[in-house]
């Protein structure tokens, strides 16, 4: 037997939105956009139910007919009008951050309840089921009372994808818009719109809404699967991420508990023997490992532990002098810059410039005495297996490149080829954590003759 096309539009729509709480059950905003959902499903479960399941159950003998059903049928429909609507402005006003908005949720409630109160005033909830097939100022008002909420939705939806921080959150935003907005005013249209203007051959138009639904349902497995969508992302590469930052994160963690208890029993005793006119040579080499050690403990923690980025548009010279370009030139590093200190850059200032201190104390260590290390920016340059346009920032040095061997996890923690208690393999994984934080990439890329070039791509800023 085939499935009626109400229920299945109902256990589409029931579908659809649970994934999405699902995706981060934690989330206030997907919370909202499910009971936004669900009363929104009210629309083809009551018709499923008095249209569908009534009938057969009539036809298998059971004591129910229609007539029956007309209460409930009329209580679900003016549910439905009056509350989907401005569940899903909630939603919109979460989504799109508008603190002032939020800051007093009960008195929001409290506006919201008016309007709504005042409809069922003039019309009353119980007579629903009439009203909807003789009453013109019925549908009227109600056409105008839905479409103003989802006028403002609309705006509010605008409005989050224009304030998104990052080129990132604008993208995620903005898919997450286009999987909302035309189901909305698919419903808004083909319900108020056509019955207000008693269009006779369009009225059951609404019943095909199960297929947009449908496409959204597999537009929203596509975005989990590439960019992520509503806090989830079922990629194989997300989830290895993932895990190397858990497992650098973790053994920060063990590192930090390790040493905490010694350094605080070595500084006391270098504090102890620091006393005195005459200490021994010993308090020094003491308090100088407690310091080395403490410094080492930080900058681990820096690099494994959560990013919080500030990204802002910055002037290219503003950042050359907050990377302490002198100071590489002292030691004796050629630096070419082949950028317009004029130029643009979408990035988190601090983050930034601890990227471009770790790459170039790499250059230095790699190529020695004689270091070359050429800076450049191409602007809104593609990325192969990413959406969008980058500005592409790359030093090249001219030391002996990068084994193969390596560079196939060069950015995994832990991960060098140099000696020493300083190199720990995390400066490298730091900066590619920094760069997808950004919602770009970092790569590796071997030069025409030695040395080796890392490129970073930062957002444009612009689709």
């Amino acid at each position: 037997m085939l499935i009626p096309m109400h229920l299945c539009s109902t256990l589409l729509l029931w579908s659809f939105f649970t994934l999405i709480l699902l995706s981060d059950r934690r989330s206030l905003r997907n919370r909202l956009c499910f009971c936004g959902g669900m009363l929104f499903s009210l629309g083809t479960f009551k018709e499923y139910l008095y249209y569908d399941l009534i009938p057969l159950l009539e036809t298998w003998g059971y004591r129910v007919s229609q007539a029956s059903f007309r209460p409930w049928y009329a209580g679900m429909t003016s549910v439905l009008y009056l509350c989907a609507m401005p569940a899903a402005v909630l939603f919109a006003v979460r989504f799109s951050e508008v603190d002032r908005w939020w800051r007093h949720p009960r008195r929001l409630l409290a506006a919201m309840a008016v309007p709504a109160a005042v409809f069922a005033c003039c019309f009353p909830p119980w007579e629903t089921y009439d009203l909807q097939r003789t009453s013109f100022p019925f549908w009227l008002s109600a056409c105008i009372y839905n479409l103003t909420y989802g006028v403002l939705f609309t705006v509010l939806m605008a409005l989050a994808v224009r304030r998104a921080a990052t080129p990132k959150l604008r993208r995620q935003k903005k898919t997450v818009a286009l999987l909302v907005l035309p189901l909305m005013w698919y419903w808004l249209v083909t319900i108020f719109v056509f019955h207000t203007l008693q269009l006779q051959g369009l009225l059951k138009l609404w019943e095909w809404n199960s297929l947009l639904v449908a496409g959204a349902i597999c537009f929203y497995l596509y975005l989990a699967f590439h960019d992520g969508v509503m806090g989830v992302r079922l990629n194989a590469e997300h989830y290895r991420w993932e895990a190397e930052s858990q497992t650098a994160f973790r053994g920060a963690q063990f590192m930090a508990h390790a040493l905490k208890h010694d350094l605080t029993k070595l500084s006391w005793c270098a504090q102890n023997l620091s006393r005195g006119e005459d200490p021994p040579p010993e308090a020094a080499v003491v308090s100088h490992a407690v310091e080395h050690l403490t410094a080492l403990q930080e900058r681990i923690c820096m690099q494994t532990g959560a990013l919080e980025l500030r990204v802002e548009a910055c002037a290219l010279g503003e950042l050359l002098e907050s990377w302490n370009l002198e100071e590489y030139g002292h030691r004796g590093m050629a630096l070419v810059l082949d950028l317009e200190r004029e130029e643009g850059l979408l990035c988190d200032r601090f983050h930034t410039a601890e990227v471009m201190r770790n790459l170039l104390d790499n250059a230095w260590e790699a190529a020695g005495p004689d270091c070359t290390v050429r800076l450049a920016l191409r602007k809104r340059v593609r990325l192969r297996g990413h959406r969008g346009r980058f500005d592409r920032l790359t030093v090249a040095d001219n030391g002996p490149g990068v084994s193969p061997q390596l560079r196939e996890k060069l950015f995994q923690p832990y991960q060098t080829d140099k000696n020493g208690d300083r190199h720990m393999g995390l400066g490298l994984f730091y900066c590619a954590k920094v760069m997808r934080a950004h919602g770009g990439a970092i790569q590796a890329e071997e030069g025409a003759g030695r040395g080796c070039t890392i490129a970073l791509y930062f957002p444009s800023g612009r689709p």
